[in-house]
């Protein structure tokens, strides 16, 4: 039997997926996964491909390219339109079948200065973005169908002068997110949401002056933020007592709870790092295997949904992005075989 016919086994076309197949464990190769979506910084900027045991064919590119790199994209929670930070006009999207299909238009409102983060509510009704110049903060209304709505109005009670960074969800009734250029004040921030902004929840008793991601898990009923060390608080209606640091391991400058809420990861300079949790740091997981040559700090990590794929993106090497499996129990698995498809920095991951 040769590679060529074993590559074409159960339609697998790649032999960078069927080695994928070979160095893993099957438990890994059931995940809901079909498809994922990479932004880099160069043109197409996205770029979807089919997933089968690794990245597989390539979608055609959009009819309408963006025009500058994205930030932050991903699919919303129908899986009908993919949406995200764009830094030509601050939010763009596509709708999505089986492939890009028409480009929505720009918001009528602009966001002010450059994206610095993006997130989308559980309902898909709403998204957010953080940018560079005044309000800072905005929100609209979003439907797959028509696009985005008319721009909400602004957070009275917002007067940092500072690009939020690493929004993220409570449902659909919760924002958080952090200040990514603070270096004195309150670096993390929570504001309840329904249809418009409320009040500015209370600040935690302990809190850092500068946090860069932030990442909400139901299960865990926590939210973390990475600063120079981690700041982790059960939420209920309001931050609790900061948990303590971890005992091995430290915090880098991005943070993520695992799907299950059972694990939480970081990354640091060359690779991302994981722990176990249970209302608080667990122990810390086996390192993953080096991204060689990469700077993954302060870059983007993301998990598919059933918690069974890790994805990073970095700058500085190619492929410019590293994948692995993952389970909450025992951290990274293998590293998945990918191909290069860009020659510039990874801005983001999304799996569907």
């Amino acid at each position: 039997m040769n590679i060529k016919k074993l590559a074409n086994i159960g339609g697998i076309s790649s032999i960078t997926r069927y080695i994928n197949m070979l160095t893993s464990n099957n438990p890994f190769l059931s995940t809901t996964a079909t498809d994922i979506l990479l932004t880099s910084q160069s043109s197409p900027y996205v770029n979807a491909f089919t997933w089968d045991n690794g990245v597989g064919s390539k979608y055609a590119d959009p009819a309408t390219l963006p025009s500058l790199y994205l930030y932050n994209y991903r699919w919303n929670p129908a899986k009908n339109a993919v949406v995200g930070g764009d830094y030509s006009n601050g939010l763009s999207g596509y709708q999505w079948s089986s492939g890009f299909g028409t480009k929505y238009s720009n918001p009528a409102t602009a966001v002010g200065g450059s994206p610095s983060s993006f997130e989308i509510t559980a309902d898909g009704a709403t998204v957010f973005v953080g940018s560079s110049a005044s309000p800072y903060m905005s929100a609209y209304p979003f439907s797959s169908s028509t696009g985005f709505g008319t721009k909400y109005s602004n957070i009275a009670s917002y007067t940092a002068t500072y690009a939020p960074s690493g929004i993220s969800v409570k449902g659909s009734d919760t924002v958080f997110f952090a200040t990514s250029l603070a270096f004195s004040g309150v670096g993390v921030y929570a504001y309840p949401w329904s249809a418009g902004w409320g009040s500015k929840y209370a600040d935690p008793a302990s809190y850092p002056t500068y946090a860069s991601d932030s990442s909400y898990n139901s299960t865990a009923a926590a939210v973390a933020y990475a600063a120079s060390t981690s700041y982790v608080y059960p939420w209920s209606s309001g931050f609790g007592t900061k948990y303590a640091d971890p005992v091995s391991g430290s915090f880098g400058s991005n943070v993520l709870f695992h799907t299950s809420g059972q694990a939480i990861t970081s990354n640091t300079t060359t690779t991302p790092i994981s722990w176990a949790w249970s209302s608080g740091f667990g122990t810390k997981h086996t390192d993953p295997v080096a991204i060689t040559g990469a700077s993954i700090a302060g870059n983007t990590s993301t998990f598919s949904d059933d918690g069974k794929i890790f994805g990073v993106a970095y700058t500085n090497a190619s492929p410019y992005y590293a994948l692995y499996s993952y389970t909450s129990a025992n951290g990274f698995g293998f590293k998945y075989s990918v191909p290069a498809y860009s020659t510039t920095a990874t801005n983001s991951i999304a799996f569907r």
